[in-house]
């Protein structure tokens, strides 16, 4: 007896740890379409990862494998217009996460939507805003739960704005002397970024100034715009408006000539404040408004990528400088109309990550977005209307250039106790092969 029950021991033991293993199966993850129980008004029929199409589907699966990996989120879904409009690309309709962050989505054909790619997890939680626009129909701005490390869908539909809601804008674009500009670019768009989105994607309306400088848009629905105006040799402005149902707005811009400043500067690139000795890079910049930002590392003027320290801008006919990526560590200040020669040394505090005016003549010294460098520049040269045919002003002479005196000297004239010393100099000249 003893022995058959010793027998049939590892066997029991077996089934056991069978049981364990297939009884206490991982539970799985809560489906996406568990936190839209509830209905939404503005959300339609809920959806799941197989009614994507299969060159979506292919998509999400990478969105789920990075997920898998390294956390995150991502939202995915489908938009539709209720009058059976079809859906083509993001340049129909613009969806973005815009809750702690503006995050665009790729939006394709049939309305469908996908994140072009996770981010954190930290964007994860309950009623977190989510904002979708196209011209002539109601702008939806929704909340809902986003879920941690899977796959967020929603789905949505967007209604056609009656026409009598429907709003206008229109204006008359003018130089700097109110003489109409013909020609000049009219943009009309949604204020939302629309970065990473397939080929630069997004609603827009665009027309040009006609010979009295006037243009005008119809069809906007009650929504935010952003009206960007721009005509080649002329600084670009942009403004927002919202226009109230059923009204025409008037926004009248001036464009004020493009810009320039030349600027020589110093970049000291081994982290040292000081401008006279070390590994010390020196150039000159020519540098327009809409060319980008400057990279004292490299000393030229990129579009955009790490490096830039510093961008130009215009407004109206004043131009600017901007810190890129203030950090609190990182900035700008202004020394003034002094000779270049003169600041030798940056300070260690002062500096600001404010926006600067661009002046003529003086020295501004940056501490740059790369660890503990430093550059100093001058502006030598600025077209503006404030500044055109201004001379240099005298006090930028270099306190060195003293002209000598005419007053002539001689041995005779010093006291005795300084021809003592100048005996001794002598002498010493002498034995070094020196004349005397």
């Amino acid at each position: 007896m003893r022995s058959r029950y010793l027998t049939t021991l590892p066997a029991l033991i077996g089934a056991i740890l069978i049981i364990g293993v297939y009884g206490c199966k991982k539970e799985e993850p809560k489906t996406q379409r568990a936190s839209y129980e509830e209905e939404s008004k503005t959300q339609t029929q809920k959806i799941s990862y197989r009614d994507f199409p299969s060159h979506l589907q292919a998509i999400l699966d990478k969105r789920i494998a990075e997920l898998y990996t390294s956390g995150g989120i991502c939202i995915a879904g489908r938009v539709k217009f209720n009058d059976g409009s079809p859906v083509g690309s993001g340049n129909d309709v613009m969806i973005n996460l815009h809750h702690d962050i503006d995050e665009p989505l790729a939006v394709y054909e049939g309305g469908w939507f996908v994140m072009y790619r996770t981010v954190s997890s930290r964007y994860a939680g309950p009623d977190k805003g989510f904002v979708l626009r196209a011209f002539g129909y109601d702008p939806i701005d929704a909340s809902f739960d986003v879920l941690a490390n899977e796959i967020t869908y929603v789905d949505f539909e967007m209604k056609r704005t009656p026409p009598d809601k429907l709003a206008s804008v229109k204006g008359v674009v003018t130089d700097a002397n109110d003489r109409p500009l013909e020609g000049a670019d009219v943009l009309i768009s949604f204020p939302f970024s629309y970065r990473g989105t397939p080929d630069g994607a997004r609603p827009q309306m665009k027309t040009l100034t006609d010979p009295n400088g006037e243009y005008s848009f119809e069809g906007l629905s009650g929504a935010e715009y952003s009206a960007l105006f721009a005509k080649s040799g002329y600084a670009y402005d942009s403004h927002k408006f919202t226009p109230p149902e059923g009204a025409t707005v008037v926004k009248d811009v001036k464009l004020y000539p493009r810009d320039r400043v030349i600027i020589d500067y110093v970049y000291q690139a081994d982290g040292s404040p000081n401008f006279t000795l070390g590994d010390l890079k020196t150039g000159t910049i020519d540098w327009s408004a809409d060319k980008g930002g400057v990279d004292f590392s490299e000393g030229k003027v990129k579009a955009s990528g790490p490096g830039v320290d510093l961008r130009l801008y215009q407004e109206q006919g004043l131009l600017k400088f901007r810190v890129v990526n203030t950090s609190g560590l990182n900035g700008l200040y202004d020394a003034g109309a002094v000779p270049f020669d003169w600041v030798t040394v940056a300070d260690e505090t002062g500096y600001t990550g404010d926006d600067k005016a661009c002046k003529l003549y003086h020295v501004y010294v940056v501490r740059t977005s790369e660890e503990g460098n430093y550059a100093k520049f001058i502006v030598s040269h600025e077209d503006g209307p404030e500044t055109r045919g201004q001379t240099k002003p005298e006090t930028q002479k270099p306190a060195h250039k003293v002209q000598p005196t005419t007053l002539s000297i001689s041995y005779a004239d010093f006291p005795p106790y300084l021809q003592t010393i100048l005996d001794l100099r002598t002498l010493d000249m002498q034995a070094h092969g020196a004349p005397a």
